[in-house]
């Protein structure tokens, strides 16, 4: 699991100079499942453009966006509801409770994740979001599962049983 709090340059910093790329991509290329959460999961994607450009993980094609702070609270803070997508069914979110409502978010940034790899997505204002990513064994929520109760409890105990 990659937890997520901080910014995306320097994670990838981070990362690069305690030698975890490779250690990561090794256990990607395993077949073990990886779980990224909220920053962890935008590591996941090609880049992002949080105070510059900075190269990602690059498991799942995509970049990470500032969301659109006209008109909007940015960071969005709470909780919101997920909207499932056509490849919801085959995944660590499959199995959480039919109550969608209580998956809880705090983030300034957001993973614009290509169209096939989205599990789930979420109304911000008058924004559709990205909620969950999924390429293969690799898996990324922007929400906090553990802040998430029951639902992230699920996801929890799913992506468990995937390893």
């Amino acid at each position: 699991i990659i937890p997520g709090v901080g910014s995306f340059g320097s994670a990838m910093k981070y990362l690069k100079l305690t030698n975890t790329i490779e250690k990561l991509n090794d256990f990607v290329k395993n077949g073990k499942y990886l779980l990224g959460i909220c920053l962890g999961a935008q590591l996941l994607l090609e880049q992002s453009e949080e105070f510059g450009y900075h190269d990602g993980l690059g498991y799942i094609a995509g970049q990470v966006i500032k969301i659109p702070d006209k008109k909007l609270r940015v960071p969005h803070v709470g909780w919101s509801k997920l909207i499932k997508s056509k490849s919801w069914e085959n995944s660590v979110l499959s199995k959480t409770n039919e109550n969608l409502e209580n998956f809880y978010f705090t983030h300034s940034y957001y993973c614009n994740a290509n169209k096939e790899s989205i599990l789930a997505e979420f109304q911000y204002f008058n924004l559709k979001l990205v909620a969950a990513v999924q390429l293969n064994n690799v898996i990324g929520v922007q929400f906090h599962p553990e802040l998430s109760s029951s639902n992230g409890r699920n996801i929890f105990l799913n992506f468990l049983n995937l390893s």
